[in-house]
């Protein structure tokens, strides 16, 4: 029965697996001394009395010494010096004594009371140090071994120590062989037990710790399993604006704009399948207490409670990304008048030449100069400059179309780009001409400006002032952007040197 339990022990801990545990492999290891100890016992009528007892008491003293081992090794102590001590002295001094019935019981009973006592006291000093009831299984076994070597020790004294089979034939013997074979049951689900406390012993520190990573984030964090959220931080609880509750077993994209479910689903579904991509992407997200809002989303696979999950990073760019827009604004717009600067109108410039190539059609370059601006800002300051500045850009957005772009480029300097003019020359020509006259006339009306000055008084003021226009007709063969705005500009100066007022065409359009 001993070594029947002992190689099914065996196999099974090979079985659960040593990999990555070495005091495991030290109780494979001492079950199967145990097992051959018991073997070589069994033998002992046809084996030689050296081989049979003294080979099976040391196997036996040599398990116990792997089992100590293994406690050491398992508690992550350096096994001690002396722990293969016993297991020398027995394989020493067995031989001499294998006839001799006395001393060998006694030798073999103190050697392995001795390991018990040994292996008793290094589980007894880390009790507090080690998890679970596995260990107190452990120490039982250890102390039901020694109680069986005290037992046999005490037998000595019943029986004649003549015979050599009269302690086999003890009553007490019985008790002591049904005794000895739960010894390797009680070690195994000790150890077993042990290890699998300490696993989960650690998880639970593990998830510990992960609860708090979660709630100290300051980003929202959320796993979901099949899209739905299993577990949130505060943070995240604070970007929705939704309890924990409220969030809990809920498909998170419920709160995802419709424009952006599927982006998100998607993501998530790849995560959940061991996808891990390093892609950060934007989605809008309606939150309870802010509105919608724009969300930064990341994230990787994730194992939840045994199970493939998705782990979602999630950061609010609302404010990013209004703050990247004025940037990105004031890089291509006049920061008074709201209009396009000069480098955004290069750039429609650019879009215009590249849809003549396909369209045939004439786009236009409308530059003008605003007459007798200079007086007004002399005589009442830049603040009064600046509302006559604002008040031109206003009439020619309304003197164009919506298509037209209308940008700034200088002081009191403005360019109209006019698109989609006709295929022909002369036609274009004629709606160029016709739009820059409509904006002399919007131009040349009185300007009514009231400004507050400093001690809060109201100053109106009336100002009468024109503008000097040159235009330019092209097509995509004409030239870049930098000589388009230069035929204009030479058109706009030859306005001014006939008087001011006038509008002139670029002498390349009439040629």
């Amino acid at each position: 029965m001993n070594v029947l339990s002992s190689i099914i022990l065996t196999l099974a801990l090979a079985w659960i697996g040593v990999r990555g545990r070495k005091h495991m492999v030290w109780w494979v290891f001492g079950f199967l001394l145990h097992a051959w100890s018991y073997l070589l016992f069994i033998g002992r009528d046809d084996l030689p009395a050296v081989l049979a007892i003294a080979a099976g008491n040391t196997a036996l003293s040599a398990s116990l010494a792997a089992f100590c081992q293994g406690i050491y090794t398992f508690q992550g102590r350096a096994t001690p010096r002396w722990n293969w001590l016993p297991v020398a002295v027995m394989a020493a001094v067995m031989p001499f004594i294998v006839h001799q019935m006395t001393p060998r019981i006694l030798v073999s009973g103190v050697v392995l009371g001795a390991q018990s006592i040994m292996a008793a006291q290094a589980i007894w000093r880390q009790r507090h140090q080690t998890a679970g009831r596995g260990q107190y299984i452990l120490l039982a076994a250890v102390m039901v071994l020694c109680a069986i070597m005290v037992m046999r020790l005490l037998s000595m004294h019943a029986v004649n120590l003549n015979s050599a089979d009269s302690v086999d034939h003890l009553p007490l013997h019985g008790f002591m062989f049904l005794l000895a074979t739960q010894i390797p049951l009680l070690l195994a689900v000790g150890m077993t037990l042990m290890t699998q406390e300490r696993i989960e012993h650690s998880l639970s520190d593990r998830e510990q710790q992960y609860r708090q990573l979660l709630q100290s984030a300051n980003e929202g964090i959320a796993v979901t399993q099949d899209g739905i959220l299993m577990l949130s931080n505060p943070a995240m609880t604070e970007l929705l604006g939704h309890s924990a509750q409220q969030l809990q077993h809920r498909h998170f994209v419920e709160w995802v704009s419709t424009d952006h479910r599927k982006l998100v689903q998607d993501h998530q579904r790849q995560h959940q399948s061991g996808q891990r991509t390093d892609q950060h992407y934007e989605a809008q997200v309606i939150t309870a207490h802010k509105g919608l809002r724009w969300f930064e989303f990341s994230g990787g696979p994730f194992i939840w409670h045994g199970r493939p999950a998705a782990l979602t990073f999630v950061t609010d760019v609302t404010d990013r990304k209004a703050l990247a827009a004025r940037i990105e604004r004031m890089a291509y717009h006049d920061t008074l008048t709201e209009l396009p600067n000069r480098r955004l109108l290069s750039d429609h410039i650019r879009l215009a030449l590249a849809h003549q190539k396909r369209s045939g059609h004439h786009s236009a370059l409308i530059y003008l100069d605003l007459d007798n601006f200079k007086p007004l800002n002399d005589e009442h300051g830049h603040a009064m400059g600046d509302l006559l500045l604002m008040e031109a850009a206003m009439r020619l957005k309304q003197s164009v179309r919506e298509a037209d772009t209308v940008a700034r480029v200088g002081g009191d300097e403005f360019v109209v780009l006019l698109s989609n003019l006709p295929e022909s020359t002369v036609e274009a020509q004629h709606d160029a001409m016709f739009v820059a006259h409509k904006i002399l006339n919007q131009l040349s009306e009185p300007y009514v400006l009231t400004s507050v000055q400093e001690d809060g008084l109201e100053i109106t003021v009336t100002h009468h002032c024109s503008a000097s226009i040159g235009v330019t007709v092209f097509q995509y063969h004409d030239g870049p952007d930098a000589i388009l705005l230069s035929r204009a500009d030479e058109a706009m100066y030859r306005a001014k040197e006939a008087g001011r007022g006038t509008v002139r065409l670029h002498e390349s359009t009439l040629s």
